[in-house]
């Protein structure tokens, strides 16, 4: 059943790997304004693996503690925990990713005048 599935990926691969990619532009030179980035490689990244993983550990707690919680505890029917989590955790994930860009435009724009913590006359770290 998985490679039934999986049969119509592989070939949205090989349709994909047919697109040519486009000519590169040559890269403009970085403006006084613009900010450059402290610290490359493996500093940056870490702490979005470590976030990354902790929520994983946090979804997978849920989904698989959350439904025996409610039937033992709170005497509710399984049909029931799973249609009512099942909406609400769609809700929720679908609405979380939406509102947590939204926020993040409005924060960016936000602070579009300002000085990042990023930029070149912040101390270096």
């Amino acid at each position: 059943m998985l490679l039934l599935i999986g049969a119509p990926g592989l070939l949205w691969a090989l349709v994909i790997l047919a697109i040519r990619e486009p000519a590169r532009r040559a890269a403009e030179e970085p403006t006084a304004s613009a900010p450059i980035v402290q610290g490359t490689g493996w500093s940056r990244v870490i702490p979005i693996y470590i976030v990354v993983g902790i929520a994983s550990l946090v979804d997978n707690a849920v989904g698989a503690w959350a439904p025996t919680l409610l039937t033992r505890e709170f005497h509710m029917d399984r049909a029931k925990v799973g249609m009512e989590l099942g909406i609400m955790l769609t809700a929720a994930f679908g609405g979380g990713v939406l509102v947590g860009g939204w926020l993040a435009d409005r924060a960016g724009m936000r602070g579009a005048g300002r000085e990042s913590c990023w930029s070149a006359s912040s101390p270096a770290r």
